[in-house]
């Protein structure tokens, strides 16, 4: 209802996002005057719109959001704003497009609908936030400052290495979003693949055209997870950062944190354990950080079991490593195994916590971990607990139910490492997994070859076989959150570098990685189930 002038939102140099809410700007006024006064957020709820309406001059492109649910006088809120083009170039290749909240792209010019696959509808939300919008709980919302571009074809991809791509014509962008390097006749050389940090971008060649997993897991919502176990091992730490969107620190155990009473360390104590250093790691490659276990009877430290202490002693050193660490960690680690495989004393282990404080330690290590840090998701986790008659499911259902009728669980864990010649039937999987009424996070993954005979391609069949079943029966479960790796690399793997573990064996050969860190005929399995579920062939 008044005049809009945008002629001094478009000066040479790139301008900050402009919010105007047109019904309310006054006869008379110029937008210019609002700049600083309105905050630059455009934020599109559901069942709003944001429609790139057209360019303006210096390549600038001028889209306008319309949100009935928010009326002004009478009138749906019309509200615009200024942002590069090159900042919105690879949305779908199309400038004249409206993009709803379920994923639905309208062409302007033909008014039809067209329904986006999950990746494509991934693509478009991060190319939406490259120009400074991004979905929250699948309302885009632009930040105050707008950042650079992260997925468009052209500036922000740096141009493909000639040692990895040596000859291409042009760089495309694939309608399911792929960014590739074409040669002259179109034919796919290589791909530009987005991890995030501080280099987000890389080039490979024509082995890595398909997506990694971590794409297509971004694309269905899933976390895809591997323990960081042997970052000193060429290619370990860059095939981790390509394939997994979360990283498992297993260095935080107490026995490594705090090797005598009152000796905390959190970097370059004793051995290997550097877990500062992973957790570092494992946010440069923009993954999410999981943490395990805080208590473990198996990793108790020395001085604590060779102590002599009250129930009111102990009590309290239990709570002062659970705050220290926790608290160390907050912000940083999203995720904890709290209480790893608690078993009761009836049973052949021994446990020094549940002899002198009870099985009430459990919820006491839970409520001082959540206080310690509230936005933290913490599990309880344990294994042979995937099958209604697994050795320690009533236990884990015990447990789940009473940690979750106080708030103090957030998820259970199955470690699942399986035996490749007995392995445990899909329909059983998914009826556990959904009987506890958490979600489910796989938190241990890997198949033990050591008992399946045949030619080694026949035994790598029958591994990527329970691979593909056992992921597509945490994603037909509905309550699975992440599917985690017990790390990659079989030569490296814990069961054959672990003698003393019952299940020992040179030949296990359990990761989705052989030796030498190649994709295993069970990576592919992954990868295939991963693409049906996101709707590509």
């Amino acid at each position: 209802n008044g005049t809009l002038d945008l002629s001094g939102t478009l000066p040479k140099s790139p301008v900050r996002p402009l919010r105007l809410a047109l019904p309310r700007l006054p006869s008379g006024v110029s937008s210019v005057a609002y700049g600083s006064a309105l905050p630059p957020a455009l934020v599109v709820r559901p069942k709003a719109s944001l429609v790139l309406v057209g360019t303006l001059a210096a390549h600038r492109v001028l889209a306008a959001l319309e949100d009935p649910a928010r009326p002004v006088a009478g009138h749906p809120r019309l509200e615009l704003v200024v942002l590069r083009a090159a900042d919105v170039a690879g949305l779908l290749s199309v400038l004249h497009a409206k993009l709803d909240s379920t994923g639905t792209v309208v062409l302007l010019a033909s008014g039809s609908k067209v329904p986006l696959r999950p990746l494509q509808s991934a693509l478009a939300t991060r190319l939406l936030h490259a120009a400074g919008v991004r979905f929250v709980d699948q309302t885009p919302i632009q930040p105050p400052v707008a950042t650079s571009p992260v997925l468009t074809t052209e500036p922000v991809v740096p141009a493909p290495p000639a040692s990895i791509v040596p000859a291409y014509a042009r760089v495309s962008q694939a309608p399911d979003g792929r960014v590739l390097a074409l040669d002259a006749g179109g034919t796919p050389v290589g791909r530009a693949e987005y991890i995030g940090g501080t280099s987000p971008w890389s080039w490979l060649g024509k082995g890595g055209l398909d997506y990694a997993l971590r794409e297509l897991a971004d694309a269905i919502g899933l976390r895809i997870g591997v323990a960081y176990l042997h970052p000193e091992v060429p290619g370990m730490l860059s095939t981790e950062r390509r394939e997994f969107n979360l990283g498992v620190v297993p260095d935080v155990d107490w026995r490594y944190i705090e090797p005598s009473q009152g000796h905390v360390i959190f970097d370059n104590p004793p051995a290997y354990v550097h877990p500062d250093r992973e957790v570092a790691e494992i946010q440069s490659a923009n993954q999410r950080v999981r943490g395990m276990h805080l208590l473990w009877y198996q990793a108790y430290p020395d001085w604590l079991l060779q102590g002599t202490w009250t129930a009111d002693v102990l009590e309290q050193i239990l709570v002062g490593h659970i705050n220290g660490v926790v608290a160390h960690y907050r912000g940083r680690v999203g995720e904890w195994t709290v209480v790893n495989e608690f078993m009761p004393l009836a049973s052949w282990h021994s446990d020094l916590l549940q002899q002198v404080l009870g099985p009430g330690y459990v919820d006491l290590a839970y409520q001082t971990a959540r206080e310690a840090d509230p936005a933290a998701t913490l599990l309880y986790n344990s294994y042979d607990n995937e099958t209604a008659a697994g050795a320690w499911t009533a236990v884990t259902h015990e447990i789940v139910r009473r940690l979750q009728g106080k708030g103090l669980l957030d998820g259970v864990g199955l470690q699942m490492h399986l035996d490749g010649a007995n392995p445990p039937g899909k329909t059983d999987v998914i009826a556990t997994m959904q009987s506890y009424g958490v979600p489910v996070y796989v938190t241990e993954f890997d198949v033990n070859l050591r008992n399946v005979t045949g030619t080694q391609d026949q035994r790598l069949a029958v591994q990527a076989r329970i691979y593909e079943d056992m992921l597509d029966a945490a994603l037909k479960s509905g309550v699975c959150a992440s599917f985690t790796v017990y790390g990659i690399g079989d030569a490296v793997s814990w069961i054959e570098t672990t003698p003393s573990y019952p299940f020992y064996s040179p030949i296990a050969d359990p990761t989705p990685f052989d030796d030498n860190l190649r994709p295993k005929p069970a990576y592919f399995a992954l990868r295939a189930v991963l693409k049906a579920k996101a709707g590509l062939t």
